[in-house]
């Protein structure tokens, strides 16, 4: 990855490591994951649930960009941090996009 270019592209900034951020991040996302997890899925539910797992997966995105120095300034690269992680299921990380759209269509389209 050229850094240098997504930082003159404006989609990282780069940013002191502050550890007390990252672990914040990643207790959050933990948290969030976990309580997510918990809830009776249903109609009602399902978007609630849907919107704070990939909120959760968002925060370890960006745990992941601030832990190499840069802040992410849109949820796409904070998204595509996860993809250079040696993670056991890897070929999920290819519908972040496809969630990403759905997140943002139950936010601000109401669907």
């Amino acid at each position: 990855m050229d850094f240098d270019l997504m930082v003159r592209a404006r989609i990282l900034r780069r940013k002191q490591k502050d550890m007390e951020k990252i672990k914040s991040l990643i207790n959050s996302a933990e948290k969030i994951g976990d309580f997510a997890r918990k809830l009776l899925l249903s109609d009602k539910s399902s978007t609630v649930i849907f919107r704070e797992i990939y909120e959760s997966i968002r925060q370890l995105g960006e745990a992941k960009w601030r832990l190499l120095g840069y802040e992410p300034l849109n949820h796409e690269i904070s998204l595509d941090g996860l993809k250079e992680i040696n993670i056991k299921n890897k070929l999920k990380l290819n519908f972040l996009s496809r969630f990403k759209k759905i997140r943002h269509d139950a936010n601000y389209n109401g669907i």
